[in-house]
């Protein structure tokens, strides 16, 4: 039976974030103001198997085409010719998976490599649509115009499900592969519907090696973005067959490998002579024009040996001190532009404009006017604002093998001496091969300190800043011998710092592995409760309602921790703020927009981080407008209802209209069990069933049967008994105790269900389910849903955006069942968006909306069907986020402090074998000298795998000790996670982080924090 897939994209303005530059998302349509748009249904070919040159082609070729007849309802159409090469797939490959693409003029911005007759070519496709299975209809929103070209790449997939679960997320090449052109096919697209049926190329071949994609398109396309890679590693693969092996990543080239130890390029790939993850230091970084935090000019000249075009490569401020302003500070401190230290991402390299020169596919900045040139091209620790910036190249890998009885040791080096710019390792590989040892270590200077008389070091005894901020920071145990290291990722130092509670390292969130037990859309964001009952967002963060600090000002694209190590029962998100009852005491929380006084601590001020709302009183439950600035809740001492904010139109329920930047109690004195704020008006269930509801009644959206406004409660459908209320934007909807529906105020865009688009319906009507009982129900701006009694969920009314999520973009005044046969246990919509919660797995599903990225799966396309939040363990992106080498030993008057412990990531699909995985960032121990020094802090270690089934892995950050004999202080431990599916045998992965020990006076560092996930009961959750 052939899927439905409906497709649309928006004009939007395209927001280059770190997120993005990972995600390996589809990207944007987007077009002129002057270009008309069109619908255009593309029916895809069934699957296909290629032939051997011995097989009756011509028989074959004939046999099929008479099966795919193309038509298009169009002013004209033209067949693309045909590049008849002597090239073919593996013989009897089926091609059950489509690439699309939709090229022509004004519609750039992401090409492929294809091999022509045996010469590489790379063709501009155009903006990608996404993956599609085979035999599938596709609608999807195009400029209308002439010499239109779908662009179709064949690919064979492991399973039906993995090209439809890849359609929107990263690729897997374990599950996609055999890429080829087989289709590129013109038509003339007027304004307006119509279809065309894809006629494929029996002969396929037309070999795919890699498509980069790029944000934007439209006119000229651009932006940041990514490469998606078919089934080839640009590193190829290493193996070992005798001895112990040392691969340096700054000086060892893969083709000079020593006797035993063999590199094997992929075609494609790399040079045989490719340095094994280069690294420089960038001195400046354009801050303006088109290539503004894109193009970066590093110290010196590089060859092709450490970077070229198509390389991914990791960026990481690190180093120096913030002077004047704190390391924090967007503006003044760090690097500025946001750089602050500490902070990491990803990109690939596009272009090389001149010998020391890069140009990268995504801005390394959120402002990047702000970038302190000045301050990276410092070329001593002593100047004011000294900083750094490096560059890393990602080695990546198909395969490493180490046989029996043999080793390979992988290190990083710090090249810029001054203040630990180096000791960055990032490794990619689809399998580890362990049947010997593989060792990785790195060690750097860190943070700051470690050298004699320099900031933080010398006479004040710091391993690092002693800030009780943290980022990093160590403290010194005195102020006369050498103090402790910094940890990796968090305080550290010695444990009678001046750090207020030091304590070591925090570990990292990069594998997004937590699942969501609950999660609510707002108007351009989400947010979700944890399993753990941590609460992760994604989506617009201008106001910082994503909770992720004050300074970061960001749009995430996948989920993302706030900055709070509360636990929290459960999480609303409203327009621009967002709210949580924290579990222990269930006081309120609210971060993001203030101007109205919806954060409920009596000032109008925004905030990034979760601030107690006044009164510290406990709550029952809490409703976020998410077209509005107020909230309301229910006491949980005695049922009564409060709401804060704009009150502008009487939706606080207090008898006025005036803003309140406190809770306020509702008038009336009623007892409630439920309550939903909307855009400007309230409702509540109270502990009796009976539903009332206050504030704007424009189009009768409080349901008394009048368009008057209220500024207190009125009962409404007086007699009728109701268990759940949804207010939206300008409609709203209960459940009534008879299980149904029933829905009033604005209908054009049919979101009351009753089968019609009234302008207004001003008295509560039911909805035209057809039987179907509910249990829950909650109301977008113009749409509504809803989960019946058998879990499954209906949607109706406006679908501009997919909201509805029925594989259409049409409204319907009905209810309609959402694709997929998923049922869901939890429900929310925002603006135009919806998410629920799956019943059976807790994986989270998002639809509609989105183009500030709150579906959560890594791409700005909106979408018509459920699609899966990326949260589900793989393909365990590494995110935008702050990671920290330790900070170097506190230096005493003649001797440096020891070493930072570096910074590793570790990523791989596969980890297996008989052998042995080490992975250590340690800091070293401080020189006994005159006054000896103090030992250097732990560093930061990310290591996720799908798959691990090793007998030992030994994981590490300590802190280095103090100098033997004198008053030193021993380096904090640093920051460990490990995230994977371990197998109930004999691994057993050890994460250490403990302080380094301390000498005469001076304490042990603090300890460090480890985090380690065996996620063993969600590998086989798709």
């Amino acid at each position: 039976m052939d899927t439905l897939f409906n497709l649309s994209f928006r004009v939007i303005r395209s927001t280059s974030t770190l997120a993005a530059a990972v995600a390996m998302s589809a990207t944007l349509i987007s077009c002129t103001k002057k270009q008309e748009s069109a619908s255009i249904k593309l029916v895809m070919p069934q699957s296909i198997s290629t032939y051997s040159s011995t097989s009756d082609s011509k028989a074959s070729s004939k046999a099929t085409d008479k099966s795919l007849q193309k038509t298009v309802s169009a002013t004209s159409n033209h067949e693309a010719p045909e590049w008849n090469t002597s090239l073919n797939p593996t013989a009897g490959s089926q091609i059950n998976c489509f690439a699309v693409f939709v090229g022509g003029p004004n519609l750039t911005g992401n090409s492929c490599d294809v091999t022509d007759s045996g010469v590489a070519r790379k063709i501009d496709f155009g903006p990608h649509i996404g993956f599609v299975p085979s035999g599938a209809t596709v609608r999807v929103d195009v400029p209308a115009g002439p010499d239109r070209v779908f662009h179709i790449v064949g690919l064979r997939s492991a399973t039906a499900a993995a090209c439809s679960n890849f359609q929107n997320t990263e690729i897997d090449e374990s599950n996609l592969s055999e890429p080829f052109l087989i289709a590129s096919q013109r038509a003339d697209i007027p304004a307006g519907e119509s279809s065309l049926t894809i006629v494929a190329s029996l002969n396929v071949n037309k070999k795919i090696s890699t498509c980069s994609f790029v944000q934007g398109g439209g006119s000229g396309g651009g932006g940041g973005g990514t490469t998606i890679s078919f089934g080839t590693q640009r590193d190829g693969s290493l193996s070992t067959t005798s001895g112990t092996h040392y691969l340096d990543q700054h000086v060892d080239a893969l083709g000079l490998s020593s006797p035993g130890l063999t590199h094997t390029p992929r075609s494609g790939g790399v040079a045989t002579t490719k340095i094994f993850g280069a690294d420089r230091r960038v001195v400046s970084v354009a801050t303006s024009g088109a290539t503004a935090g894109r193009l970066l000019t590093l110290s010196s000249a590089y060859s092709s040996d450490e970077f070229e075009i198509g390389d991914e490569v990791i960026w990481h401020v690190s180093g120096g001190r913030a002077n004047p302003g704190p390391p924090d500070d967007p503006v003044a401190g760090a690097c500025g532009g946001g750089l602050y230290l500490g902070r990491y991402g990803f990109a690939t390299i596009e272009a090389a404009p001149a010998g020391n020169q890069l140009l990268l596919s995504s801005s390394i900045a959120n402002d990047p006017s702000l970038i302190r040139n000045d301050l990276l091209a410092a070329t001593t620790a002593n100047t004011p604002g000294f900083c750094r910036i490096a560059i890393t190249r990602v080695s990546n890998f198909d395969e490493i093998q180490i046989a029996a009885a043999t080793s390979l040791n992988l290190y990083t080096r710090t090249f810029d001496q001054e203040q630990g710019t180096g000791g960055t390792m990032v490794l990619r590989a689809k399998r580890l091969a362990i049947n010997g040892g593989l060792n990785i270590y790195s060690s750097s200077r860190g943070y700051v300190g470690g050298l004699a008389n320099v900031a933080g070091g010398g006479l004040f005894g710091f391993g690092g800043f002693h800030l009780p901020s943290g980022n990093g920071n160590g403290g010194g145990a005195s102020s006369s011998v050498g103090g402790a290291g910094g940890a990796g990722a968090g305080e550290g130092g010695g444990e009678n710092t001046t750090v207020s509670s030091p304590r070591g390292g925090q570990p990292l969130t990069h594998g997004q592995s937590d699942l969501f037990s609950s999660i609510s859309g707002g108007d351009l964001h989400s947010c979700g409760i944890t399993t753990g009952g941590k609460v992760k967002c994604f989506g617009d963060g201008q106001t910082l309602q994503l909770g992720m600090g004050a300074s970061l000002q960001s749009v995430f694209s996948t989920p993302h921790g706030i900055e709070s190590t509360d636990v929290f029962s459960s999480v609303v998100s409203g327009s621009r703020h967002t709210c949580a009852i924290r579990s222990s005491d269930r006081f309120v929380f609210c971060w993001g927009l203030g101007s109205g006084g919806q954060l409920g601590h009596n000032a109008v001020t925004n905030s990034g981080v979760p601030i107690s709302v006044f009164a510290n009183r406990a709550y029952s439950q809490i409703s976020a407008s998410p077209s509005g600035n107020f909230n309301c809740a229910i006491a949980s001492s005695n049922s009564a209802a409060y709401c804060w904010g704009q009150g502008n139109d009487g939706q606080l329920g207090n008898a006025n209209t005036a803003n309140r930047l406190l809770p306020t109690a509702v008038s009336g004195g009623l007892l409630f069990k439920k309550i939903s704020a909307g855009q400007s008006h309230a409702c509540g269930i109270t502990t009796t069933d009976q539903l009332y509801c206050w504030g704007n009644n424009f189009s009768g959206r409080l349901g008394d049967g009048t368009t008057s406004s209220t500024t207190v409660p009125i009962q409404i459908d007086s007699g009728v008994l109701y268990k759940d209320i949804a207010a939206g934007t300008s409609h709203t909807c209960g459940i009534t105790a008879l299980d149904d529906i029933k829905c009033w105020g604005e209908g054009s865009f049919g979101q009351l269900g009753t089968g019609s688009y009234p302008s207004q319906q001003l008295l509560p009507a039911l909805a035209s389910a057809g039987g179907t009982k509910f249990k829950a129900v909650t109301a977008g701006t113009a749409f509504t849903c809803a989960l019946s009694m058998a879990d499954d969920a209906y949607c109706w009314g406006q679908n501009s955006t997919g909201q509805l999520g029925n594989s259409t973009f049409t409204s319907t005044a009905v209810p309609t069942l959402t694709t997929g046969a998923i049922k869901f246990k939890q429900i929310s919509t925002g603006t135009s968006h919806t998410c629920a919660v799956a019943l059976n797995n807790t994986a989270t599903y998002c639809w509609g909306n989105s183009e500030r990225g709150q579906l959560g799966f890594g791409s700005y396309n909106n979408h018509s069907t459920p699609t899966k939040v990326r949260d589900q363990l793989y393909p365990l992106p590494i995110t935008e986020q702050k990671a920290y080498a330790g900070g170097g030993g506190g230096a005493s008057f003649d001797q440096a402090g020891g070493n930072g412990g570096g910074i590793i990531l570790v990523y791989a699909k596969e980890v297996s074998g008989t052998g042995g995985l080490s992975i250590e960032a340690n800091g070293q121990s401080g020189a006994a000298m005159t006054l000896g020094s103090g030992g250097g802090g732990g560093g930061t270690i990310g290591f996720a795998a799908r798959s691990i089934t090793l007998p030992a892995v030994l994981i590490s950050a300590n802190g280095g000790s103090g100098a033997a004999g004198y008053s030193s202080g021993g380096g904090g431990g640093g920051a460990v996670e490990v995230l994977g599916c371990f197998a109930q045998s004999s691994t057993t992965p050890i994460t250490s982080t403990v302080g380094g020990p301390g000498t005469g006076v001076s304490l042990r560092g603090a300890y460090g924090i480890s985090k380690i996930e065996n996620l063993e009961p969600l590998c086989s959750l798709d």
